[in-house]
């Protein structure tokens, strides 16, 4: 009879296998004791199909006397209680318990280690089980890690074609699926698919189950041709092999359905809607979780039609349906809530609505914690509505409960996920907060508002950068040998994927993928291991008003951050506006003000870029763009002394010095410019160093490598030959700069008479990236006169920006052919690499080359380039170029600002560029008063 109810069941039959399943349930209670295994394996049988039919009230006590059972009579180590503790942890998963399920997941994990061992095939499918439970908790990093475990072990047990392996590898996909990493899915997806199709053929269900999800992958692209053809084959074949009225057969026709609704053919979608309402409720019955799914989603395809009286009647149905079968707190039916709140939203119909808002939300945070990600869209949600209704002081007060739990939510994520880009992008999860936050600030200006706004300004920018610094000192000062090691392998792989970063390879077991998956792994292992330590997050507890009293007198502080403007009635985002906030040291209440569109500023700064020689059209564009952006403050600042500017987009980009005011006079003229990463940066006190030690590295000789070698042992000579390849595609080579060995032995000499302090320089072969990086002390100031670059649309860009800019060294035009010298490096110094050098208390590092101030632009962390690199490994300021800058030019500009600093009484660089500056706005020669000659370097931090 069991055999029969899993038989009816696996065919759709559901009432028909549930009568199957409650006769062997009452024939074991006959014929067995009620200890007796047939009978214990009755109710779980009968539990399993109340638990597939989202009966779980009913589910739920059947599956704990079991387990309660199998601890007493079989102890708590045996397969089968383990089996039984694993099926509660499901079913409290499948409910949204995840509190109560984690624990029993975890034992059972635990035991099965202990019990069966790591490679068991049980072991495997705990570690699956909790990850699937980490990634419903929005825990993805933790849940890659597990998933990753449970497919290489998979993969060496069973082999790579085996059934249970196929199924870790869909597990994986679905995971990057909800994060969006849509390419690593797809070649997830369509291996899987592939390897399907070859064991099993075309037809057979789990080769269908893969064509579906990578069809669902094509509709969540919006590549819906692709999507469209996928799904209707799943369909024809299943109508084939199960038969029109099968409850698989039933959930394809659903997701074709769900993409015609999502493309507007409301006809073909209504069709199909009738078809699949028609046959589910004959089927599976009016009441059954799959019946009202499709009746809800029916219901939601009218709402998108304008036909709300229908919309309701069906949503209210479905949702006290759901009440009545699933219970109050399920996520079924707080998804109808949600339809039924959405509904309302739509319609204006706010005081409906907020009622459900709180309902919902007050059973996501009992559910799910008060840090889901559905929590805290509820919670957004919730918000607009009362926006909408005029409450925007009882928004304000949820805006400020909802930041520490947002707050809390991304620092997990960057402590957990592996991939770079995947932690640029649940920093832009933030920005729909952000949006709400400086859209309300603009709809209701208050003092509260106001001040909200500015803070959440100032605290979300660079985030993963500060922490990435903190790291960084915390390896170079800890007496924790597990995390000098974790940092030292860090260092050594981050090396050996800046040498492979130009590699032509994709394939998944490449040396480039297996060095980026290894570096992952242990940066991930030391993120854990630092999060032990007191000083983390420290960015949470900074305050306007601590940033406030650092401001010098006569001084004012103006950041900017990107955002778009949130229509509350539609909900919907606009495009992209600059925002900025202005705090004067004079202690004149903070101002925040909304500067319009980005995109003009955008074509503003491209005419300046592309002006070249033309310095009327750069003028022009010069004096509109500082219009625009500083325009609205003019009358606020123009009486200071000092300027903090904090940008934030393609504006750190923008050569601010040279900018032109209402009065004709270039903006450096009127007053001090410090440029700054974030108004953070006030803050920030200098780390310790007690060294006096100037290094300037010049007169490179980028020829030669001492003796030349070809490879590491550990890397083939032919790969190793192609790495750099497409670097040298593009820059061809490394010409001589004989000033900048000039520039190096004259700001020393001037260091050594000044200061009175040792002044070295490492000139020729003696620059090297190998002694650059074996530095044992930081140096006071690090000058290095050498070529940048800065290249583009690279394969690994995407994924670690920070290899597609960096610095050339000793034999770099060696490196560009793929040898090295016999100290292992290549003489190419990418950013990657600049995060391990030793400049732990570095005053000031000087790029005095081409274009280091370069870099990727990202939303959440400013430009990823030698900028932030040498701020993360420690430098306080770094003075770069935001274009090339010729030899000799350098050469005079560089003598001409260290003859103005090293002469200080006390130290102030930003002082001394200023005068620097105006020196040669006021030069007699042309040539020199031209700002493509002056303008380029720009003096980065405090």
């Amino acid at each position: 009879m069991s055999a029969k109810a899993v038989e009816a069941h696996r065919d759709g039959r559901y009432r028909e296998g549930l009568e199957w399943a409650k006769k062997a349930y009452e024939y074991a209670g006959n014929h067995f004791e009620p200890d007796h295994p047939n009978t214990l394996t009755g109710i779980t049988n009968l539990a399993g199909l109340y638990k597939s039919q989202e009966r779980y009230r009913e589910a739920e006590p059947l599956f704990k006397e079991v387990l309660e059972k199998r601890r007493k009579i079989l102890r708590v180590n045996h397969p089968s209680t383990l089996r039984s503790m694993n099926s509660l942890a499901s079913l409290y998963t499948s409910q949204g318990r995840y509190g109560e399920a984690e624990p029993l997941f975890k034992e059972t994990l635990e035991k099965r280690r202990e019990v069966l061992g790591m490679n068991h095939p049980d072991t495997l499918t705990s570690m699956n089980n909790l990850a699937s439970l980490y990634q419903s908790q929005g825990r993805y990093g933790e849940a890659e890690l597990l998933f990753k475990e449970a497919l290489e072990k998979r993969r060496k047990v069973s082999g790579l074609s085996h059934s249970t392996t196929l199924t870790s590898m869909n597990n994986l996909a679905a995971l990057y699926h909800a994060q969006g990493r849509y390419g690593e899915t797809e070649l997830l997806h369509k291996e899987v698919l592939e390897k399907r199709r070859e064991m099993l053929g075309l037809s057979h269900p789990a080769t269908l189950v893969s064509m579906n999800n990578l069809a669902a992958l094509y509709h969540a692209q919006r590549r819906h041709r692709e999507a469209e053809s996928l799904y209707k084959e799943v369909l024809e074949r299943y109508r084939k092999v199960l038969g029109v009225s099968h409850s698989t057969t039933l959930k394809s026709i659903h997701n074709l359905a769900n993409l015609y609704r999502n493309q507007n053919r409301y006809l073909e979608a209504k069709s199909l809607y009738k078809e699949l309402l028609e046959k589910s409720r004959e089927v599976l019955g009016e009441d059954h979780p799959d019946t009202l799914l499709y009746m809800s989603n029916f219901a939601s395809s009218y709402t998108s039609h304008g036909r709300y009286e229908e919309s309701e009647l069906s949503l209210k149905e479905v949702l006290e349906k759901r009440r009545e079968i699933l219970g109050l707190n399920h996520p079924s039916t707080l998804n109808s809530m949600n339809s039924l709140t959405d509904l309302y939203h739509t319609q204006e119909r706010y005081i409906e609505a907020e009622p459900l808002y709180k309902e919902i939300l007050e059973k996501r945070r009992e559910v799910l914690g008060t840090s889901h990600p559905h929590t805290l869209t509820v919670q957004l949600n919730y918000i607009t509505l009362l926006i909408n209704l005029y409450k925007e002081r009882d928004a304000l007060l949820l805006l400020k409960n909802m930041e520490a739990h947002l707050f809390t939510y991304i620092i997990t994520q960057l402590d957990t996920l592996s991939k770079e880009r995947v932690r640029r992008r649940f920093q832009l999860s933030t920005s729909l907060f952000q949006n709400i936050v400086f859209s309300l600030a603009h709809r209701k200006p208050s003092s509260e508002t106001t001040r909200f706004a500015a803070r959440v300004l100032l605290q979300w920018k660079q985030i993963q950068a500060e922490e990435e610094a903190y790291i960084a000192q915390l390896v170079r000062t800890t007496q924790d040998p597990r995390i000098r090691t974790a940092g030292e392998k860090v260092i050594e792989l981050r090396t050996r994927l800046s040498r492979l970063t130009q590699q032509p390879e994709a394939e998944s077991q490449s040396p480039l993928s297996k060095t980026l998956s290894e570096l992952e792994r242990v940066e991930v292992e030391l993120q854990q291991l630092s999060r032990h330590y007191r000083g983390r997050l420290a960015v949470s507890g900074v305050t306007l008003d601590g940033v406030w009293s650092q401001l010098p007198a006569d001084s004012t502080l103006l950041e900017f951050r990107q955002y778009n403007p949130v229509a509350f009635n539609i909900r919907k985002v606009g495009n992209p506006h600059w925002m900025a906030y202005l705090l004067r040291a004079d202690g004149e209440a903070p101002i925040l003000q909304d500067l319009g569109p980005v995109e003009p500023t955008r074509k503003l700064w491209n005419q300046l870029r592309s002006a070249g020689h033309d310095k009327a059209k750069a003028d022009q564009a010069a004096r509109e763009l500082y219009q625009s952006l500083f325009g609205t403050f003019e009358s606020k600042i123009t009486d200071l002394k000092t300027l903090f500017i904090a940008p934030d987009g393609f504006l750190h980009l923008v050569p601010l010095t040279r900018l032109i005011l209402p009065d004709g006079r270039y903006w450096i003229e009127r007053q001090a410019i410090h440029q700054l990463q974030t108004g953070r940066d006030l803050l920030r006190q200098p780390l310790r160093n007690d060294s006096n030690h100037f290094l300037a590295l010049g007169g490179v000789d980028f020829h030669q490598n001492a003796e030349v070698v070809t490879s590491e042992p550990e890397v083939p000579r032919s790969l190793f030959a192609s790495v750099n390849r497409q670097t040298a595609d593009e820059i061809k080579f490394f010409k001589p700069l004989p000033a900048s060995g000039e520039e190096a032995d004259e700001i020393a000499l001037m260091y050594r008479l000044n200061r009175k302090a040792q002044a070295e320089v490492w000139p020729g072969l003696e620059a090297s990236e190998a002694r650059l990086k074996a530095l044992e002390s930081a140096p006071k100031i690090l000058h290095l006169a050498t070529h940048g670059f800065y290249l583009r649309d690279r394969p690994l860009g995407a994924e670690r920006p920070l290899v597609l800019s960096g610095l050339s060294l000793a034999g770099a035009n060696q490196g560009l052919r793929g040898q090295i010298g016999p100290d292992g490096e290549d003489g190419i110094l990418y950013s990657l690499e600049v995060l391990g050098l030793n400049l732990h208390g570095t005053e000031l590092v000087s790029l005095s080359a081409c274009n280091t101030g370069q870099g990727v632009v990202d939303y959440a962390e400013g430009v990823y380039g030698l900028v932030r690199a040498f701020c993360i490994a420690g430098a306080r300021r770094v003075l770069m170029t935001l274009w090339p800058v010729g030899d000799d030019h350098a050469k005079d500009f560089m003598v001409a600002f260290y003859e103005r600093w090293l002469q200080q009484p006390v130290s102030d660089p930003a002082k001394a560029l200023r005068e620097t500056y105006l020196a040669y706005i006021r030069h007699p020669d042309p040539e020199l008063r031209n700002p493509r000659v002056w303008a380029p370097y720009v003096l980065v931090g405090n």
